[in-house]
Parts: structure tokens; sequence; C-alpha cells
């Protein structure tokens, strides 16, 4: 068999698309290695073939805590839930409702179960009917009806299950501590359920300022966030935050500081915002004073593109500016008052002056001796 027989049939076992005409002409074209058309995106997509499950964008109306890193987001979010589930304690709402949950389906089992025993109960006793008419000869009257019954038993179950399943895809599985996207490089919120996340953040950092253990390598700021709004409306911004700050500062002799950063967002600037909080915070309470050295509280705003974060914390410049880089590393130890003055006196003390020796041009010595008068011998 020659090379190019062997390669034809190679060819016509290969392609199944080359036909023959009514003629015996062959035609029809080889399937290329590879098609020019562009692939079906639907495996990106959640759901279409096995796609990543897409991930929840930063909004109004949250609470949680304001991460930042250099670089190194995956390793920030994991040291972030490890330190957020060690103090988070077992006692919080948010287990509680969880438990509450549980009994509640369990309720809901329980009654499930009793409705099923009860159908089993009427449907032997309607079974027991049905014989005793048979035996009486009423067969024919009652067929209908019991067509009708069981009918409308299956609607009820039918109806039953599709309430069921409506319920069980509402209840979604909310977790204390979920990751969102805010669309900053190295800015990373944690969304939370925690009903209280600024006394989180504080026994964190308490613990972490008393120990000096440094608990993070990659995860730099941990700041709680209490409120987040929508940056691009004023009236809103000022509502929800008066919210906020009547919490701490409505009553007393409070001294507070603003500290302000915007990413991504020229809209506002750092001097409207300051000046609109603090604004906010005489219209609390007039006894509220600035203090930008030694503040009591000190409001921290964030804005992230559209959206704009809000807490208040206590201890800011204690624990470094809720750095947990910072304050983990222990502090050196104040200087003595006599190492203190050894080192005074020491830049006190004169510096010895050092005499320079010109040195002689070689050129100039050659020409006074030259000049020199010679005595004869």
């Amino acid at each position: 068999m020659s090379y190019l027989k062997r390669h034809r049939d190679g060819q016509e076992s290969s392609n199944a698309r080359v036909k023959e005409d009514e003629h015996g002409l062959r035609y029809g074209g080889y399937e290329p290695a590879y098609s020019s058309k562009p692939k079906s995106s639907s495996w990106r997509s959640y759901g279409g073939g096995g796609g990543r499950r897409p991930r929840e964008c930063l909004n109004s109306g949250m609470k949680g805590f304001l991460c930042t890193t250099n670089m190194r987001e995956k390793e920030c979010v994991r040291e972030a839930y490890n330190i957020l589930n060690e103090f988070a304690g077992d006692d919080d709402d948010v287990n509680k409702s969880g438990s509450q949950k549980m009994e509640t389906e369990c309720d809901a089992g329980a009654e499930m179960e009793q409705k099923d025993s009860t159908l089993a109960c009427e449907s032997e006793e309607k079974s027991d009917s049905k014989e005793q008419e048979l035996e009486s000869g009423t067969v024919e009257e009652t067929e209908s009806t019991s067509k009708r019954e069981d009918d409308d038993e299956d609607l009820d179950i039918d109806a039953e299950l599709a309430n069921e399943l409506k319920e069980l895809k509402s209840e979604k599985t909310v977790r204390k501590f979920q990751t969102v996207d805010t669309g900053v490089n190295n800015v990373i919120f944690i969304r939370t359920t925690v009903p209280d996340p600024t006394e989180l953040a504080y026994r964190i950092f308490d613990d972490v300022t008393t120990k000096k253990e440094t608990k993070s390598r990659f995860l730099m700021r941990l700041l709680p966030i209490e409120m987040t709004c929508y940056a691009n409306n004023m009236d809103e911004i000022r509502a929800r935050s008066k919210e906020v700050l009547e919490k701490y500062m409505k009553t007393g002799y409070n001294s507070f500081r603003v500290v302000v950063n915007v990413r991504y967002n020229g809209k506002f600037g750092k001097d409207q915002l300051i000046k609109t909080m603090a604004e906010l915070v005489s219209e609390v309470n007039p006894l509220n004073v600035v203090d930008l050295k030694n503040a009591q509280y000190t409001i921290a705003v964030e804005v992230l593109k559209s959206t704009l974060c809000l807490g208040v914390v206590k201890d800011f410049m204690k624990f470094r500016k809720y750095n947990l880089l910072e304050a983990g590393t222990p502090t050196p130890p104040p200087a003595s008052e006599e190492t203190s003055k050894e080192k005074n006196d020491e830049q006190k003390q004169p510096v010895p002056q050092i005499e320079v020796t010109a040195e002689v041009d070689m050129e100039q010595q050659i020409e006074e001796e030259a000049t020199a008068p010679t005595n004869d011998a």
C-alpha cells in the first residue's frame, strides 16, 4: 500500500465530516485542531460550569472591621479570621440566636413528624371506612368523594412541601465574620454579626499592648466600623453619623479628634469631612471639646470609592492608631538621668584642635636653593 493511499484512508477514518455525493466525488473539509470562535464564558459565571461564587461588595448598612495589609491580602484575611475568632466569646448574641434557630428547627421537625403521623392515622381510618362502605354496598357513591379527598390531600402535601422549600431557600447561612470586596487594593472589609465590633477590637488591642505579643504578620490595621453609608449623599452621611455619635458623646464632657482617609473618591476632601463631623459632635453635645493630642474619642472616617465607613474608638494613640504590628512591639525603656547627664557632658566637651602642618612646595624649595649665594672654597 502506497503512502498516499494510507494517508487518504487515515483521513477518511479520522474525519467524519467528509462525505461523497451521488457521483462519487468527495466534498467537505477537515475539522481544525482549534476553533477560531471564542469559547463560551458560562464556566466563569457562578452555576454555569463550576465557576467561583461571586463575592459580596461593600454596601450601605454594614458593620465590621477595616483591615489593611501590604500586598498580602490572602494571608491578611486568614490572620484576621484567626484573631477575631480567638477573642469573640461563645456568649455573643449571635451564638444565642444560632441556638435559638436550631431549637426552632427541631420544633419544626417535631411538628412535621406529628403531621405525618396524623396523616397516616387519617389514611388508615379512611381505608377502614372504605372497607365498611364496600361491605354495605355504597362503593359507587363513595369513590367520587374519596378521589376528591385524595386529590385535596395531595394538594395540601404539595403546598406544604413547596412552602418548606421556599423557607429553606430564604434562610441563608450567615457567618459571624465574612470578607467583603472593597474594590481598593490592600484594604479589606470583614463584615460581622457581632453586636459591638468596637468592644471586640478594644479587647484585642488591650491584650496585645499588655502582653506585647505580635499576633499578626501581614495584618496591619484592624479598625472597627460601626456604620457604612453612601458617600455621595451628604444628608444621609449627617443623619447616619449623628446616630453613631449620640451613642458615645451625648452626655458628659468629652474630648474628641477626627481622622479622615479618602481613597478613590475625588468628590469629598478631608477638610470638608472633618468640618461636618465637628459640627455634628457640637450638635449632639455642645460641651464636647477638640483635643488633637490626648483625645478621649477618635472619630475615624474611611471613604472607599462611593462608600463611607465610620467608627468611634478609644485610646487611638495608645494602641498605635489600631495597628497590630506597632502595638505588639515592645517599647524601649526610658533613659535614666545619669546616662542623659553623661551624654550632655560629652556633647559639651570642647573638640581638640588638630594642628595642620603645611607642606612645602618642592618647586619653591628648589628655586630658593638656586637663588641662594654659594661660598667659594
